[in-house]
């Protein structure tokens, strides 16, 4: 019983301290609050981008009467359009795990640079190395992990569409 409370007393002591240096960084660093922000705009022209793009393919085939309703039209599709459909749904994937990525490698880059220039007269700007490490070093690394998210995500959306 002892031993626990004392594990539990240290893990309170080990989160206070993460806080602290959270806040910390967070204060030397104040324009890492708009990388999420700027995100969030880049998701979102995206997303409108992609279901504009997505209507249009929704809307690929041929116009011809529905049974019993003739005064309405179904659009029926070739043979081509379903896997069209599944390679931009991957697309949709693939763009949005990239800006996720790119923003989270930034973030832990320059928290990185930030915790290992404490106590030295040097104080880089750690927010713009960040970017430059991700734009030199880390493009394709990243592409390839998001590209491997968006598969599994699409293949997850895959099972969806057929469960329901």
């Amino acid at each position: 019983m002892f031993i626990a409370m004392l594990c539990c007393c240290s893990a309170i002591k080990v989160g206070i301290a993460v806080m602290k240096a959270t806040t910390t960084f967070v204060g030397q660093n104040m324009r890492i609050i708009f990388l999420p922000l700027i995100s969030y705009v880049l998701i979102t022209v995206w997303g409108l981008l992609w279901f504009f793009g997505g209507l249009y393919l929704y809307t690929i085939g041929y116009a011809h009467p529905r049974d019993g309703f003739e005064f309405t039209t179904e659009i029926a599709w070739d043979r081509n359009t379903k896997p069209a459909i599944v390679y931009y749904i991957l697309g949709l994937f693939w763009v949005t795990a990239f800006i996720v990525g790119c923003t989270q490698f930034v973030i832990a880059a320059a928290a990185c640079i930030w915790y290992f220039t404490q106590g030295s007269d040097a104080k880089p700007d750690s927010i713009g190395t960040g970017i430059k490490w991700l734009l030199k070093y880390h493009l394709g690394t990243i592409a390839f992990g998001s590209c491997i998210i968006a598969i599994v995500q699409t293949i997850r959306a895959i099972f969806e569409y057929y469960r329901r």
